[in-house]
């Protein structure tokens, strides 16, 4: 079972946990049994509109780029392309300092994570393909 609930520490360090009277009650649950009690700073998740901008648009214009070059991608394929070659995390074991390489989830970015990665992407997709990727609001235009 694991228990989750948001708060905030005060600038004088009181910790205040929304919904109090509903974590007391879960804590409750508990009662007897060992626990582990974890703080982590809460960030931001990638926005609605970050999301939306990244699959019709980003992810769209690469894969467009990328055809145009011959190589043909799926939406999802260029979705986990990109991901291959910039979001790639890693973990180190503290005790023999092994480190294993994985991929982040898009999703799981902080806002300011994921426009990093999505500055990333435009830049690569533009050096090595020259394909230019609208910034948000922008309009292209279009020649007949």
């Amino acid at each position: 079972m694991k228990i989750e609930y948001n708060g905030e520490v005060s600038p004088d360090g009181q910790l205040k946990i929304f919904r109090k009277k509903d974590f007391i009650a879960e804590v409750k649950t508990l009662a007897g049994k060992r626990v582990k009690l974890t703080i982590e700073r809460q960030y931001n998740k990638r926005s609605l509109s970050q999301n939306a901008y990244w699959h019709g648009v980003v992810v769209n214009a690469v894969k467009e780029g990328l055809a145009a070059k011959g190589f043909v991608f799926t939406a999802k394929e260029t979705h986990e392309l990109l991901r291959l070659k910039f979001a790639v995390a890693e973990k180190v074991n503290e005790s023999t300092g092994e480190v294993i390489q994985y991929l982040k989830s898009t999703s799981e970015m902080t806002v300011g994570e994921f426009m990093d990665f999505m500055a990333e992407v435009s830049e690569w997709a533009y050096t090595e393909y020259g394909i230019t990727i609208p910034q948000p609001g922008e309009q292209l235009e279009v020649f007949n």
